[in-house]
C-alpha cells in the first residue's frame, strides 16, 4: 500500500485575497464561505501569506473598551491586509508525503 500524499488530502477550492485589499474585505470572503483562513495572493497569483480570522480580530479594537462601531468600521477598511496577514508561510506540493506535511 501507498503512502498517503498531500494530494489525498488537500482543498482544491482555495479562496484568496490580495495584499492591498482591506481586513473588511478579507472579513467578508471568510464570512459568506464559511471559512477561516485565506491566501494572500499577489498580481501574478505568488502566494504572499495568509490571514485568518483570528489576525482579523487581533487587529481589531475590543468593544469592550471601545463600544463606538463607527470606529471598528472605519478600522476595518482602514487596515489592509499586508498590514495583518502572516507572511511566509510553510508549504509543500500534492505529491510530497502527508507525514511530511504533518511535521511542518
Amino acid at each position: 500500500m501507498s503512502k498517503p500524499r498531500v494530494q489525498d488530502y488537500m482543498s482544491t477550492d482555495l479562496h484568496t485575497v490580495r495584499p492591498e485589499e482591506s481586513i473588511g474585505t478579507a472579513f467578508k470572503k471568510l464570512a459568506l464561505n464559511r471559512i477561516r483562513h485565506l491566501l494572500v495572493v499577489d498580481e501574478p497569483g505568488r502566494l504572499q501569506g495568509i490571514i485568518t480570522d483570528r489576525d482579523i480580530r487581533l487587529a481589531l479594537p475590543s468593544l469592550a473598551f471601545s463600544p463606538d462601531l463607527g470606529e471598528l468600521y472605519l478600522r476595518l477598511e482602514d487596515l489592509k491586509v499586508h498590514q495583518v496577514m502572516a507572511r511566509d508561510p510553510y508549504t509543500t506540493t500534492p505529491d510530497s508525503p502527508l507525514a511530511e506535511a504533518v511535521d511542518l
